[in-house]
């Protein structure tokens, strides 16, 4: 496993034919460039898959995003004084009192 040229390789050589461990490198494979897309390959003495970097991120960062806005959502709900469940505007409202839109349970002070 390793980075290379914009994309994560994933593979497996036999060192006895490969002659050393690492086995994965540019020397070894001539078709090796940027990566813009997924590549899967046989070789001689085992198997290589090239991942790109890009979708990498994007696994990691469209459910960060996603976590991010449900909470700023939240939190404007929050500090509009609206119900979290349905949005209704709760102003006018006893902060006990379950919303009149939804049914949702106000919010009991400790």
């Amino acid at each position: 496993m390793g980075v290379e040229q914009g994309g994560i390789v994933l593979g497996w050589y036999d060192p006895k034919v490969a002659g050393r461990i690492a086995g994965l490198s540019v020397i070894d494979m001539p078709w090796f460039d940027a990566v813009w897309w997924f590549e899967y390959r046989l070789l001689k003495n085992g198997w290589c898959l090239r991942v790109p970097l890009w979708f990498v991120t994007m696994i990691i960062t469209c459910p960060t995003i996603f976590a991010w806005w449900l909470d700023f959502l939240a939190h404007r709900r929050e500090k509009m004084n609206s119900c979290p469940s349905c949005s209704y505007p709760r102003a006018g409202l006893a902060p006990s009192s379950p919303c009149p839109e939804c049914g949702a349970p106000g919010v009991t002070s400790p």
